[in-house]
């Protein structure tokens, strides 16, 4: 009998491990399959309501905190389950500072805040997904400036399981863009080639083409993906 207990503490010890990992990877798909339909629904409904983005944003003009809010309010705002938008300056998380982490250990070198005079919007939604809205992007001007700007084509990061970590790029934490003209939803690097995004989704990679590489993959996490 302890010969036979023996050996199937030996199995589980070797199986449950495997197990638990399969697990984790059909939820982390099962949840990115989710948010990647709630914005989808989101950019639909949000034109047949609204009708062109270029009614609140003068798509290159300069960011300001009003012109923000008033196209999030409209065009964002009504057509998610929110639990909370983030106040302004302020993060979901427990620090100010640096919120992200790189697949290769690095910290992502932006706080992850609500700052409406930079085109930054978070929202905590009922099911605990953290999103991060960029409504801007960064325009290197003539005189070597860098310019937030506001952007048709919107990023979006996603921190599925919320403020539980490990809040890091391709694990928990992935990048989804809007394209407001037309309409559609994409992971970011859907224009780079497959080589590109395996590189960028390994573990010294940054991990922003993880969501494309697992759509790539059939909805789907390889046996190559970086998950451990």
């Amino acid at each position: 009998m302890l010969i036979t207990l023996g050996i199937i503490g030996i199995v589980a010890a070797m199986t449950i491990p495997n197990l638990v990992v399969t697990y984790k990877k059909k939820q982390t798909v099962s949840q990115l399959k989710k948010v990647n339909s709630v914005l989808n629904q989101l950019i639909l409904r949000s034109f047949y309501e609204n009708g062109s983005v270029n009614n609140y944003l003068k798509i290159g003009a300069e960011v300001t905190a009003d012109t923000t809010k008033k196209f999030f309010n409209t065009y964002w705002l009504p057509y998610l389950k929110v639990k909370d938008v983030i106040p302004d300056f302020q993060s979901p998380y427990s620090s100010d500072d640096f919120g992200y982490s790189l697949l290769d250990g690095s910290l992502y070198q932006f706080s992850i805040k609500t700052i409406y005079s930079n085109g930054r919007i978070c929202v905590r939604l009922n099911d605990g997904t953290i999103l991060l809205i960029y409504v801007m992007s960064w325009v290197l001007e003539e005189n070597g400036n860098n310019v937030a700007k506001y952007t048709s084509m919107q990023r979006i990061f996603v921190d599925i399981n919320g403020v539980n970590g490990p809040n890091t790029f391709g694990k928990d934490v992935f990048v989804f863009v809007i394209d407001f003209d037309k309409n559609v939803v994409r992971p970011y690097c859907y224009k780079d080639n497959n080589n590109y995004v395996n590189d960028n989704c390994k573990p010294n990679g940054n991990g922003f083409c993880c969501a494309d590489k697992i759509i790539r993959n059939g909805w789907k996490i390889s046996e190559d993906y970086p998950f451990d």
